[in-house]
């Protein structure tokens, strides 16, 4: 009967190697997936460059020995260093984060320090290991912080493990930068068949395999929400469509407390005129034009849809009537004062009709389409009155 005690050993060679090849293998999926997934590119770009300079790195390291001191030590530890480096830039460009990349390089810099001044000098390999494994940590730690906050916030269970993969790459290399700092400097370097290198070169496989499947899921989340936000979108203007305003602003009509609003219904003025005077393609432009007046006009917390044919609609958020005519009336005002290039040449000038209406709390809190029906009547109102105006909706008096 075989026993765990009688089982052969680990070997770091063939562990460096199976690295290696894994990571290579990673390498190829994420540069591939560019072409399929272009919108993604440069996420993916930065995690193929991750696994790429793994796969070079523990590919030196298994041919250490066998090939020159420099590529074997400089080289491999200069390419180790790019992986948490391009590992959290692949990160941060898929979650659309800002990183500091003087600070990333500022920090590779320091990594790297160790490995220049042990070759340099030819002295012993422990400060390269201190800085390397230091540097590593660092950005090991900054990467699971960074994914454990994505993966908490989506609920994505593959994520939520990458991210303690990296936790515990982390912990790993700051466990071989303090076995180097009492003096066990060999028994941490990549070939070495102590237990603990044994188990950093375990956890980097986990980290090649498990940070993968972690970075593809989230990918694979981020392609699925940019289908769904194409889907709610209104292909000629990009604001969103009819059904994807009423959803959002329904769920809003549900929120607890009531929440306060107030509605403003747009419509372009004499936009038939513009079609039949100029063709469809010059009346698209204008709607493409005036879409995003009104877009550039309200908050990022308001929500902004297409109606219907040259019809708008405007939720603004925690707003009373009266900041309501506010924004209707500077609405009014910049599209009276705008002028469309048309693109066979010459411009085209247009107004707006504004109708807005606030939504009612008391004695119950009014529901979204009885808003938008007086927002409507109050845009019925402003065009029968010769357009090019805002009328505000007030609310009906208590009898």
């Amino acid at each position: 009967m075989l026993s765990f005690r009688s089982a052969p050993p680990l070997d770091p060679g063939t562990l460096l190697f199976s690295i290696s090849v894994l990571a290579l293998l990673m390498a190829a999926m994420a540069f591939s997936s560019m072409r399929t997934l272009p919108d993604l590119r440069f996420g993916l770009r930065e995690w193929g460059k991750a696994m790429l300079a793994a796969g070079g790195a523990f590919l030196l390291f298994f041919f250490r020995g066998h090939a020159p001191w420099f590529l074997g030590f400089v080289v491999a530890n200069l390419l180790v260093m790019l992986v948490p480096v391009y590992g959290l830039l692949a990160h941060a460009r898929l979650m659309s984060r800002q990183v500091s990349r003087r600070l990333l390089w500022g920090i590779y810099g320091f990594g790297v320090s160790g490995v220049a001044v042990s070759y340099g000098l030819g002295t012993s390999t422990a400060v390269a290991v201190v800085t390397l494994s230091s540097a590593i940590a660092l950005l090991f730690l900054a990467t699971a912080v960074l994914v454990l906050s994505h993966a908490r916030q989506h609920r994505n269970g593959a994520v939520f493990v990458a991210g303690l993969v990296m936790a515990a790459m982390a912990a790993g290399f700051l466990m071989r930068a303090v076995l180097s700092l009492f003096g066990q400097a060999e028994a941490v370097s990549p070939g070495a068949p102590s237990r603990p290198q044994i188990g950093v070169l375990l956890m980097g496989a986990l980290f090649v395999v498990g940070a993968s499947i972690g970075f593809f899921s989230m990918v694979h989340e981020r392609q699925r929400q940019e289908v769904l936000d194409r889907a709610r979108r209104d292909g000629l203007t990009g604001l969103f469509t009819r059904m994807a305003f009423m959803d959002m602003g329904r769920a809003l009509e549900q929120a607890r407390p009531p929440v306060h609003f107030a509605v403003a219904m747009i419509d372009l003025d004499h936009f038939k005129l513009v079609n039949d005077t100029h063709g469809h393609a010059a009346g698209d432009v204008v709607l493409a034009h005036v879409a995003r007046l009104i877009a550039n006009t309200v908050r990022s917390t308001d929500l902004v849809g297409r109606y219907g044919g040259e019809e708008f609609c405007v939720l603004l958020r925690d707003c009373s009537l009266g900041e309501a005519s506010v924004f209707a009336a500077r609405l009014v005002e910049a599209a009276r004062h705008q002028a469309v290039r048309l693109p066979g040449g010459g411009e085209v000038a247009f107004t707006v009709s504004v109708g807005c209406a606030a939504r009612r709390l008391l004695p119950q809190p009014e529901a979204l389409m009885q808003t938008l029906a007086r927002a409507d009547k109050a845009l019925y109102d402003a065009k029968h009155q010769g357009r090019d105006r805002w009328v505000a909706q007030a609310l009906p008096s208590k009898t």
